[in-house]
C-alpha cells in the first residue's frame, strides 16, 4: 500500500498473467528435477549392470584357473606316485624336479609315511608344517597361522603290496561285482594280477596271490550290437522334433557323426566349427561335473558332418543365444543344493560303498559357475548329464513306437550303415575313434537277413548240381 497525493491509498497488485508465469516456471523446473532423476537413476542401474558384468566375468576367469591349478596339482600327486612305485630316493627325486618345471605354483611335494614326511626334490620353498592325515579324495589344508601357501594331501594306497592276502583279493572283487559290469570287473583283476607280477619279479613278494584265487573273473561273449533301420531312424528323428525340440540338434549330431553321449553333453560350444561344419570330439563329460579327456587318444578327432547338419546347428545356436539372453546373468550359475540335500547323499554314498568308504567324507559343494559355455546345456546354461538325456531318449523311443534301446545303439546304427555303404574299415575306426578295428566290428549289427547258405550255394552251383535241369 503506498499513500496517493490527496491521502488516499493504492495498491501494487500482481497481474493473472504473472500468476501463470510462475506457475510454468515451478512446472519446468519440477520436470527438469525429475528428468535429471530419471537420468542419475539410469546411470546408476547401467554402471551397476556393468561392474556386474565384470565381476562375473572376473569370477569365472578365476575360477577357471584356479580349476586349472588343482587339477595340475593333482596331476603332480598322482604322477609322484606312479613314479614312486619300486624307485629309488636319488631317482624319486630327480624325476620329480623335472616334473615340477612346467607348475612353478607348486614349490614342494612331500611323502609321508608312518615314520614322518620328507620333502622330495629340491623345493622352491620351504613347505608349512602340516598332520599327515589320511584322506580318499584330494583335499585343500591350510597350515596353522595361515599364510599364503596351502597344501593338497591325498592318502595314495590304502595296502602294502607284501599285506596282500587272497582274501583281500576276493573281497575286493566281490564289491566291484556288485556295482559294475563283469568287463570292468575282469579288467581290475587283469591289472591287479600284472602288477602282483611285477613284484614277484622284483622279488618284493614271493607269490601272486591275486592268481591263487578259485573264482577268477570271466567275461561272457558279448553279443554284436543292434541298431535301427532306415525307416525307424527317420521316425525318431521325426519324433523328437515333435516331441522334445531341444533335444532335437543333440539327436540329428548323434546320428551325423556317431559320436558317444559323453562327448555330446561334454561338446563344448567351440567345439562346432560352424563356418566348416565340423565337431571336434575333444573330450568327455565327467560323472560329477565338467569335462574330462576322452577313452583314448584316437577319440579326440575331428568329425565333418552332413551339409544339412548345418542348418540344424545354426538354428540351435540361434536358439541358444535366446536363451542366454533371458536368462541373464544367471545363465550357467548352478543351483545350489542344501546342506539337507548334501547330507542325504553323503547317507546315500555311505550305503552304497559300506566300510571302504570313509565315514566323514560330505559331498563337495557345487562349484557355482560353469568352466565352459556348453554346445548342449540346459535351459540354465549349466551341463546337462547323461542319465537326463538318457531318459528324454526313451521317452522320444517311447513316443516314436521303435524298439527301445540305449543311446549307445546310434553308435551300432551309424556303423551298419557305413559297413553297408562298403566305407572302408580304417574309415569307420577312425569317425568313430576306436582304438582298433576290433572293436569296431563289435559295434557292427547284425545281418537282418540269414540267406548267407543259399547266396553260397548259389556261388557254388550246388543247385544245378543236385537239380540239374531237365532235358
Amino acid at each position: 500500500m503506498a499513500p496517493g497525493v490527496h491521502g488516499e491509498d493504492f495498491a501494487i497488485l500482481p497481474s493473472p498473467r504473472h500468476n501463470g508465469d510462475v506457475k510454468r516456471l515451478s512446472l519446468a523446473v519440477l520436470i527438469w528435477l525429475l528428468l535429471a532423476g530419471v537420468g542419475v537413476a539410469a546411470l546408476f542401474l547401467s554402471a551397476r549392470g556393468q561392474f556386474a558384468e565384470t565381476f562375473n566375468t572376473d569370477a569365472r576367469i578365476l575360477h577357471r584357473v584356479l580349476s586349472q591349478r588343482m587339477e595340475q596339482q593333482e596331476a603332480v600327486l598322482n604322477a609322484v606316485d606312479a613314479l614312486g612305485q619300486g624307485e629309488g630316493t636319488v631317482t624319486l627325486d630327480t624325476f620329480l624336479d623335472t616334473l615340477l618345471r612346467p607348475y612353478p605354483q607348486v614349490v614342494a611335494v612331500e611323502r609321508c609315511a608312518a615314520q614322518g614326511c620328507r620333502v622330495l626334490g629340491t623345493p622352491a620353498q620351504r613347505p608349512p608344517s602340516l598332520e599327515a592325515t589320511p584322506v580318499l579324495q584330494p583335499t585343500v589344508r591350510w597350515p596353522v597361522g595361515g599364510g599364503p601357501l596351502y597344501a593338497l594331501s591325498r592318502d595314495i594306497g590304502r595296502r602294502l603290496v607284501t599285506q596282500l592276502t587272497t582274501g583281500d583279493v576276493q573281497d575286493l572283487l566281490k564289491e566291484l561285482r556288485g556295482r559294475h559290469a563283469d568287463s570292468t570287473v575282469s579288467k581290475v583283476y587283469r591289472r591287479l594280477c600284472r602288477v602282483l607280477d611285477l613284484a614277484v619279479q622284483e622279488q618284493v613278494v614271493v607269490r601272486n596271490v591275486a592268481a591263487a584265487i578259485q573264482r577268477k573273473p570271466t567275461v561272457k561273449t558279448r553279443v554284436p550290437a543292434e541298431g535301427w533301420t532306415t525307416e525307424e531312424v527317420q521316425k525318431i528323428i521325426r519324433t523328437t522334433r515333435e516331441v522334445d525340440p531341444a533335444m532335437y540338434p543333440l539327436v540329428v549330431m548323434a546320428f551325423a557323426s556317431s559320436v558317444r553321449i559323453g562327448e555330446l553333453v561334454g561338446a563344448r560350444l567351440q567345439d562346432y566349427d560352424l563356418d566348416k561344419n565340423v565337431f571336434w570330439a575333444d573330450g568327455t563329460a565327467k560323472e560329477g561335473g565338467g569335462r574330462g579327456k576322452g577313452k583314448s587318444d584316437r577319440a579326440h578327432r575331428p568329425i565333418s558332418l552332413y551339409p544339412g547338419a548345418q542348418d540344424v546347428m545354426l538354428a540351435h545356436l540361434d536358439r541358444l543365444q535366446r536363451l542366454k539372453e533371458a536368462v541373464g546373468p544367471a545363465w550357467g550359475i548352478k543351483r545350489v543344493h542344501s546342506e539337507e540335500t548334501r547330507e542325504k547323499q553323503r547317507q546315500a554314498a555311505l550305503r552304497q560303498y559300506g566300510r571302504h568308504y570313509d565315514q566323514t567324507w560330505k559331498p563337495a559343494k557345487p562349484v557355482p559357475t560353469e568352466t565352459h559355455e556348453w554346445l548342449f546345456p540346459t535351459s540354465r546354461g549349466t551341463r546337462d548329464f547323461k542319465t537326463n538325456v538318457g531318459r528324454r531318449w526313451h521317452r522320444i523311443l517311447e513316443a516314436a513306437q521303435v524298439k527301445d534301446r540305449v543311446f549307445h545303439a546310434v553308435r551300432a546304427t551309424w556303423i551298419t550303415a557305413a559297413l553297408d555303404d562298403n566305407v572302408p574299415m580304417h574309415v569307420i575306426q577312425a569317425a568313430v575313434g576306436h582304438a582298433s578295428p576290433v572293436m569296431t566290428l563289435r559295434y557292427a549289427e547284425r545281418p537282418k537277413t540269414d540267406d548267407a547258405a543259399a547266396r553260397v550255394a548259389r556261388r557254388l552251383g550246388l543247385d544245378t548240381a543236385v537239380n540239374p535241369p531237365k532235358g
